[in-house]
């Protein structure tokens, strides 16, 4: 009897041991998995950080590298010194393979975070950190972004609206101060690709159903405050100043008056050049730089133009200042391409425009320096695939169209408003490697 009392507490206290030692495995098991998903976070916060640095970086605003890629984790819930957080953004790098490369940007996210079961061994808590390093392909740098609303008090600087979806491969800066300077309205969705983002001097409203989606991390996003305004990114490009008469009164031409060949020659255009409905024929820019001297430039009704040999349109006026050959003064206008239009465009892959498709006389000024009063028209059911930058300093555009395939497009405005699905990209590789774009295209992003 005294036996079997021995027997049952030698297999109590044995099925005891064997229970405690399953919890503890099991709770370790537990905690290995919370740390996991701990540095799972703490990747993509380190991944978003070092992305928000390097387009700090290529905006040339190195000293806003920190800020930004510090403001980038905290969006991604890892704020430096809160909760056990340190975020930590080197440029260039202070360790590993881009170690002291200055076109690199290393974040470290590190958080000090609580065990549950590893306590019965002693283990209170246990720190969990992530690295990333990102780097920019150009050692000169680049414009980063793709889209660019320069006017700094405006509201509704850029708007989207009337668009179910607009995709930017890179960085899109709104420089205005306004409560408002950037605005979704509808049900629209801003797909922002490669980790970029919306920076907005001011402050947004993301009116309805809108949302901004990070394609990359497959999640919502949100703009951010930029701490600074950020200069004309093409403020180098040099102006055209001359160029041959083709035209010395404006010229329109259609299914009834075509240009020798159905192809159009570059030059000097007094009064400006339109085209309307081309009856199913296709008229030809060729390569060469188009010089709007007043009239502006306009595509309508059911015009088709091919402009793929390396093409600038320069839209001024002829006026005391510059009558480029004119022999009589023509007032700016506008460009306007609507109606049913079609337009095929690339700008000059070399040379002083490269990259340069429209590109509207600095001086501009519109009646009462209103933007919005004459504004540039790329809408309507036109259809607009152009490869090139979009260049209207001191006016307004309204714009809805595409890069072609795995090609690139660049807006840079006084005010945007993009009002139909809409592509941006940034793949810069048929353009000479002397440009105003980063290759980004060809290492710009995550490296380690």
């Amino acid at each position: 009897m005294r036996r079997c009392h021995r027997t049952r507490g030698f297999v109590a206290i044995t099925t005891a041991l064997v229970i405690t030692g399953m919890l503890t495995f099991a709770g370790l098991a537990f905690d290995v998995g919370y740390l996991q998903w701990s540095r799972m976070n703490l990747q993509a916060a380190a991944d978003a950080a070092a992305m928000g640095g390097l387009r700090e970086l290529e905006l040339g605003s190195s000293n806003l590298v920190v800020t930004a890629g510090q403001n980038d984790a905290s969006l991604n819930g890892f704020t430096n010194g809160v909760n056990n957080t340190t975020v930590t953004i080197n440029n260039p790098p202070a360790a590993g393979g881009y170690q002291g490369n200055t076109n690199a940007v290393e974040a470290i996210v590190s958080q000090t975070v609580p065990t549950f079961f590893m306590m019965i061994l002693g283990r209170n808590s246990v720190s969990v950190s992530a690295r990333a390093v990102a780097m920019t392909s150009s050692s000169s740098g680049s414009i980063g972004g793709v889209i660019f609303a320069l006017d700094p008090t405006a509201s509704r600087a850029l708007q989207i609206a009337g668009a179910t979806s607009v995709t930017s491969a890179g960085s899109i800066i709104v420089d205005s101060n306004n409560s408002a300077a950037f605005e979704m309205e509808g049900s629209e969705t801003l797909y922002m690709q490669n980790h970029s983002k919306v920076g907005v001097y001011g402050n947004w409203q993301l009116n309805g159903q809108t949302q901004v989606w990070d394609v990359a991390s497959n999640a919502k996003t949100s703009p951010v405050t930029i701490a600074s305004r950020v200069a004309d990114p093409l403020a180098s490009v040099p102006e055209p100043t001359s160029g041959t008469v083709v035209s010395g009164s404006a010229v329109t031409y259609d299914m009834n008056h075509k240009p020798a060949n159905n192809t159009l020659q570059p030059g000097v255009y007094c009064g400006g050049l339109t085209v309307n409905n081309t009856n199913g024929a296709t008229f030809t820019m060729a390569s060469g730089t188009y010089i709007m001297a007043g009239g502006g430039f306009r595509l309508q009704s059911q015009a088709i133009v091919s402009a793929t040999g390396g093409v600038t349109v320069f839209n001024t006026a002829a006026n005391s200042s510059n009558m480029w050959g004119c022999s009589s003064t023509s007032s700016y206008s506008p460009v306007s391409i609507n109606g049913q239009a079609t337009l095929t465009m690339s700008a000059p892959t070399s040379g002083s425009l490269v990259g340069i498709a429209f590109f509207e006389d600095r001086s501009t000024t519109v009646t009462g320096t209103n933007p919005t009063a004459n504004p540039n028209q790329i809408v309507g059911s036109s259809t607009v695939t152009v490869n090139g930058a979009l260049y209207f300093h001191n006016t307004e555009l309204q714009f809805s169209g595409a890069n072609s395939v795995n090609g690139y497009m660049v807006i840079v405005a006084d005010m945007l408003v993009i009002n139909g699905n809409s592509t941006f990209g940034n793949n810069y590789s048929s353009l000479s490697s002397s440009n105003y774009f980063a290759p980004q295209s060809t290492g710009g992003g995550l490296v380690e």
